[in-house]
Order: structure tokens, then sequence, then C-alpha cells
């Protein structure tokens, strides 16, 4: 007879959570990734024009997701570095 699985041990928050934030440029015409983290400036990642990313899209690429993998990295970098202090 097998032990039935429960659920998995919690795991302690992480003390300063980075947040994504997407939003359009001031006329509208780019999308802009932040990254923010409590008690930080927010940072950007990037921007790019939307025309260009609607036309990259149709020739396979996926430039906003280039973009929010970047702010990724870079929260986990961030993480790494606060929990090596």
């Amino acid at each position: 007879m097998t032990k039935p699985i429960g659920k998995p041990p919690r795991r302690k928050p992480l003390p300063d959570p980075a947040r994504l934030s997407i939003r359009s440029g001031k006329n509208g015409a780019e999308i802009v990734v932040w990254l923010k983290g409590s008690g930080t400036r927010p940072r950007r990642i990037g921007s790019v024009n939307r025309m260009l990313a609607a036309d990259a899209r149709r020739h396979g690429q996926d430039l906003i997701g280039d973009l929010v993998d970047t702010a990724l990295l870079e929260a986990d970098r961030r993480q790494a570095l606060r929990t090596a202090r």
C-alpha cells in the first residue's frame, strides 16, 4: 500500500518580490516593460514599437516576449544578489 501524496511543503515567501509591469508609452505607439520591486526604483527593461512588434509577430518573432524574458532574468539576478548578502 502506498502513502497518499499530500501537499508539497510550503516555501518561505520571497522577501522582496519583483513585479513586472507592461504599459503603453506616452503616445500609445510603444509598449514599455518595467521591473518593479518594493523599496526600489522601477527599472525600465526596454520598449518596442507596437507596429514593429505586430510586424515581427507576423514573421514568427515575439519581441514583447523577449522583453518579458529579459525582465524575468533581471528579477532572478536581483533575487540571487539579495540572497547572497
